[in-house]
């Protein structure tokens, strides 16, 4: 009888040693997590610098691709989101994603966007209490592009990019999204007339994933 108690408390007192165990890694784990989060209010949100970039014809979505192979050169306005990591472990393979729902599908916009980093990746590491830049949109100067805005390519500026154009002020939503987090969100207006990112709101923040064990 004493035999079948030893095995019993045996068994109990490694599933006790496992149970605790698994919990003090969760623990760790939480406590090590990323922390996506965008800086507003306090700190300037967005941060606008003028460089060149290439654009389609207007209308060129609707012509033969032969028409899309001579873009346009223009300076513009790019206006970049700064989007911190605040935990205490990288946020890996970090992408952001820029979507616009309008009444006629064929005029919304689901895009991959890039970072600001010189190789304009659309796809990086935010390290543990660092920072980056996400590339929104950009203004062109050029007068037959007034009232438009282009959408950063995932890819970066080096690659051509469409004009949009501005339907008055319009619900745009970002979402900034990590393999080992889950996804921001955030929604803001841009002026139509300006041009300029208005009313930056935070839908979701941030979580962790959990590892599986």
């Amino acid at each position: 009888m004493q035999w079948w108690l030893l095995i019993i408390g045996l068994i109990v007192g490694i599933l006790a040693t496992i149970v605790v165990d698994y919990k003090a890694r969760v623990l760790y784990d939480w406590r090590q997590r990323p922390i996506l989060k965008h800086i507003k209010d306090s700190e300037l949100p967005v941060w606008v610098l003028r460089r060149e970039i290439e654009i389609y014809p207007l209308g060129s979505q609707d012509i033969a691709d032969k028409d899309k192979n001579n873009p346009a050169k223009a300076w513009a306005k790019v206006t970049r989101l700064k989007i911190n990591n605040e935990g205490r472990s990288a946020a890996v393979n970090v992408q952001g994603t820029i979507e616009l729902k309008r009444p006629e599908p064929q005029k919304s916009h689901v895009q991959h966007i890039c970072w600001y980093e010189q190789s304009n990746k659309s796809s990086i590491t935010i390290n543990a209490k660092g920072s980056s830049y996400l590339d929104l949109y950009a203004v062109p100067e050029r007068d037959e592009y007034k009232g438009t805005i282009v959408i950063a390519v995932e890819h970066g500026w080096g690659n051509p990019s469409y004009a949009t154009k501005l339907e008055g002020n319009e619900k745009w939503r970002l979402r900034v999204s990590a393999a080992n987090c889950d996804p921001l969100e955030l929604g803001f207006d841009i002026d139509s007339e300006k041009r300029e990112l208005l009313n930056v709101n935070i839908f979701q923040k941030c979580a962790h994933k959990r590892s599986a064990f």
